[in-house]
């Protein structure tokens, strides 16, 4: 009943204007009372965030006397990517898109998986605490493929730090996805990409193909290992992985590759999803897969030097793609067989190519990174785009971009300047460095160690190799 409602009525009588009065009343008391909780989550989220800054700024966020050799430049990257980009009062990072910053939390937890660091913890809990399910799915504003980069970090979240509250969120947003946007009528399965419900895209099912078979390695849930299989089954039969074994974007209205655009990061979730799915049942077809993915990707997505490069976009979504793609194909190399050893140190040897490339080209003074890894930074700067005139020029295969007169440089997102995307994508490189005295022939002994799953007394278990490098009390992707 609303309080216009209850105004009285010619001809009422007292007891009806009685009621009328005490609901009117008790209505005030609960507006009251809302008020005042409302009021005290926002002191509660405000005073979080003046905390958390407070932490940030205060002291080192990852000190390299603490970390393993090897990645000493990633937590150079980190550092910068905290404290100059993370917003605590939004529980997100400044200039990323909202899935970005999912990428972003993503990049924080693989790195304290990898270093053994739990100094950004706090700012997990933070971001968490901001942007739990029920936001996550408001702002994903139907949204498929961004509501499961949420819900692939909170889990892995989960599975370094442990806390219910990580799964619960994780396979919330998860499930709540799934039955939304599953639909065998149109393509004979598949997640839709939107709740349009007029795309069924790559990225969309291999995030779900991923989230779903770690959710069953954590819950033992038999229904989480069955989706895994349907859509990996449903996405082999598609077509979108084309004659070159790359990825293409999704497809058209008649249910056939669109020949869209080879997004690097398209080429990375899928060898996640693989990997895991097949530990889960083993089937040598499914690391064929991914061998044959991650292969193509590395000979056919590169400029002339051999370092990754991607068709950026005008906005920060493009320069974030290639650094999922290696956090994916270290993954891959972690979970390589001995007899395996000849396309492991390949792999190995791209990885730290680029990583070279990367800290001899685009480290600025101040520590942060463009999203060209093989051409100098510029400074953080938004600008105007002149994409068909003069701004940018093609040398030997690489891209540079040039600043436009300063009165222009407004609007569109700059693919070389520094920004949060461009950092954690860099972060992600850094991270999936394998350490000098790695042994080729090591199954599982690497940062994603602990991701490896083995089929024991009919239910998955997580392998924990006894590895004093990696202290965790779970693991994560």
């Amino acid at each position: 009943m609303r309080v216009a409602d209850m105004s009285p009525i010619a001809g009422e009588s007292p007891r009806e204007i009685g009621r009328k009065s005490s609901i009117f009343c008790r209505s005030r008391k609960r507006l009251i009372v809302c008020s005042c909780c409302l009021f005290n989550s926002l002191v509660a989220v405000v005073l979080s965030s003046i905390v958390l800054g407070w932490q940030l700024a205060a002291k080192p966020t990852c000190d390299p006397q603490t970390i393993p050799e090897h990645l000493v430049p990633a937590c150079a990257a980190i550092n910068v990517l905290e404290k100059r980009w993370y917003e605590p009062w939004a529980g997100g990072w400044r200039g990323s898109e909202f899935w970005g910053s999912a990428h972003a939390l993503q990049a924080t937890i693989d790195f304290m998986a990898a270093s053994g660091s739990r100094n950004f913890a706090h700012l997990v809990a933070h971001v968490h605490t901001l942007r739990p399910k029920l936001v996550i799915i408001a702002m994903a504003d139907g949204s498929y493929d961004d509501a499961l980069w949420w819900s692939n970090a909170y889990i892995s979240a989960f599975e370094l730090l442990g806390g219910s509250s990580y799964l619960e969120s994780g396979a919330g947003i998860f499930n709540e996805v799934y039955q939304r946007a599953w639909d065998e009528t149109t393509c004979g399965g598949g997640l839709w990409w939107s709740s349009e419900r007029k795309y069924k895209n790559a990225i969309t099912n291999e995030l779900a193909l991923l989230a779903a078979v770690k959710l069953h390695s954590l819950t033992s849930e038999a229904r989480y290992l069955k989706i895994a299989r349907d859509i990996w089954s449903w996405f082999h039969a598609s077509g979108m992985i084309n004659w070159q074994h790359l990825v293409n974007d999704g497809l058209d209205s008649r249910c056939q590759n669109n020949g869209q655009t080879v997004w690097t990061y398209n080429q990375g979730v899928i060898l996640g999803g693989l990997i895991l799915l097949d530990a889960a049942v083993p089937n040598e077809t499914m690391l064929e897969h991914a061998e044959q993915i991650a292969h193509a990707a590395v000979q056919n997505l590169v400029d002339s030097d051999g370092i990754l490069q991607e068709d950026y976009l005008a906005n920060s979504d493009g320069v974030q793609f290639k650094g999922i793609f290696v956090r994916h194909l270290r993954l891959l190399v972690d979970s390589l067989p001995p007899n395996k050893a000849e396309q492991r140190a390949f792999f190995i040897t791209f990885l730290q190519k680029n990583a070279k490339a990367l800290l001899a080209h685009d480290e600025t003074k101040d520590g942060t990174f463009g999203g060209d890894w093989n051409s100098p930074a510029q400074p953080e700067l938004l600008l105007t785009v002149q994409s068909s005139s003069a701004l940018r020029h093609s040398n030997h295969n690489k891209t540079t971009w040039q600043l436009t007169d300063p009165a222009q440089r407004v609007g569109s997102f700059c693919p070389q300047c520094a920004s949060a995307a461009a950092q954690t994508s860099a972060l992600d490189l850094l991270t999936a460095q394998p350490a000098v005295s790695a042994e080729p022939s090591s199954r599982g002994k690497g940062w994603f160690e602990g991701l490896l799953l083995s089929l024991r007394k009919g239910s998955l278990t997580l392998l924990r190799p006894l590895l004093h490098t990696f202290p965790s009390k779970h693991t994560a992707l």
